[in-house]
Formats: structure tokens, sequence, C-alpha cells
């Protein structure tokens, strides 16, 4: 697989509580080396800076400190819309604080190149759905699913406006897709033809977990064991797979 994302941000180096300055930093990732995320800092005057570590480490950094060794990520911000990237080399460290809202927008791009969780396969290893136009059969995946009101709207009802991309998911059969906003990178709709069948959503779930939660209609998909949790996914398109279940389950009860 190959492929490139490559998105561009302003971050503040903070040397102190009352002093910090802005830097520009490029955020690169590449398909054939799915595990990494590259961050190249440019200091007027300066040699480019670069430092690599796990894109899963930035994932976990957004709800909860993670890291060890060289590099270290957490929530910051008075209210929680920062991420703060620490880095150490030898007796030299940094503090990187960036706004959360772009970071999500560029690991919502890397995970469409390579969806979270499966980087080893290096393919979306999903069950192959019945043969035909994909509407037909069981899901059976959905069995053990609780449907619970989310206490938010559909995204079709949040005058998000016109989508401004589209993701095939051919691997649920013809016509079914993701459509979503290059301003709302954390949300999408599931499409079959045309039709919205149910939504997925990046949210903060507590107790340092985040993931992809699914939906059909205004309903949140829950494990049965765990009612009031909504099911958490690695990537956008473990979640479709969820809502296709779940639409599928209802077309054959």
């Amino acid at each position: 697989m190959h492929g490139k994302v490559h998105a561009q941000m302003v971050m503040q180096h903070v040397v102190s509580g009352e002093l910090s300055y802005r830097i520009l930093v490029d955020l690169e990732y590449a398909a054939d080396d799915p595990f990494a995320v590259r961050l190249t800092f440019r200091l007027a005057g300066e040699a480019a800076v670069p430092w690599v570590f796990a894109r899963q480490l930035l994932v976990d950094g957004i709800v909860a400190p993670a890291g060890e060794g060289n590099v270290h990520v957490r929530p910051g911000g008075e209210e929680g819309d920062e991420v703060c990237i620490f880095l150490h080399s030898g007796e030299s460290s940094a503090q990187l604080n960036l706004p959360l809202p772009p970071l999500i927008a560029f690991l919502v791009r890397t995970d469409r190149l390579v969806p979270i969780g499966e980087e080893a396969a290096g393919v979306t290893p999903w069950p192959v759905p019945p043969q035909g136009d994909g509407t037909g059969g069981s899901g059976g995946a959905s069995a053990a699913l609780l449907r619970v009101p989310a206490s938010e709207p559909a995204p079709i009802a949040r005058g998000l406006g016109p989508f401004d991309r589209i993701d095939e998911l051919d691997a649920l059969g013809p016509g079914w897709r993701l459509a979503g906003w290059d301003v709302a990178p954390y949300v999408c709709h599931v499409q079959h033809r045309d039709r919205v069948v149910g939504w997925v959503e990046y949210r903060p779930a507590g107790a340092g977990r985040a993931g992809w939660v699914a939906a059909v209609g205004n309903d949140l998909l829950s494990p049965v064991a765990c009612p009031e949790e909504p099911l958490l996914h690695a990537s956008a398109k473990h979640a479709a797979r969820t809502v296709f279940a779940a639409h599928q389950e209802t077309r054959a009860a």
C-alpha cells in the first residue's frame, strides 16, 4: 500500500510558565511505514529537526497521558482543547502544545489511509459480507448490541452542509460508503446508495478511553454487558461495519 498524509501546524514551544513561542511543525504519515508519524520542527535560522514516534501514541495521548522513554503525550489546555507533547533527548527536553482539532483531523486522514489498529495487516481484514447487492441477509455481528438513545443529534441535523469527501466501503458491498466533512473530520455518515443508514463519530469515552462510536438513527450501539457505554472501534471503517451489521439485522427481523 502506498500513499502519504501531510499537515502543517503551528505549535507552542513552552519554555516556562511565563514564556512560550510559536513554531511551525510538519506532520507526515506514510502507508509504507504505518506505525509511525514523523514530526519535523522548522525553527527560523536553524536546520529542521525530525522526530519519529508511534501514531498510536498520539491517538492515546488525546484522552490520557501516554508514552514511555523519550516521548510523552497528554491532554492539555484549560478546557481539554490542546494536546501536550513532551520530547526528551539526553539532558534536553521540550514541551510542545498544539490545538486538538487539527491533530484529530490529521489522525482521521491517516486512518483513512491505514485504519488504526490494522497497521500490521496492511489491508482491512473485514469479514466478507453476503454476496449480492449488500442489503440482504443478517449481519450477525450486532446481535449482542443494544440501541441506546444518543445525547446528540445525527450529523444530518447539525447543519454541516454538503459533503466534502466520500470513501467507498467496497468490503461491505456495492453502494456502501462513508460521507464526511473537512470541517468536522471526526464524524461521518454511513450511506447505502445515497440513503443515510447511520453515522460514526470519534469521541473520548472516559477513563482514558477513546474511539469511534456507531449509531443507527438516533441510537448509539452499545454492548449488552455494558449498556451505559457505547461500543468503541479503532477506526471509522470498523464502526461503519457495526452500522452495516445492525442495519442487516433490522432488515432480517
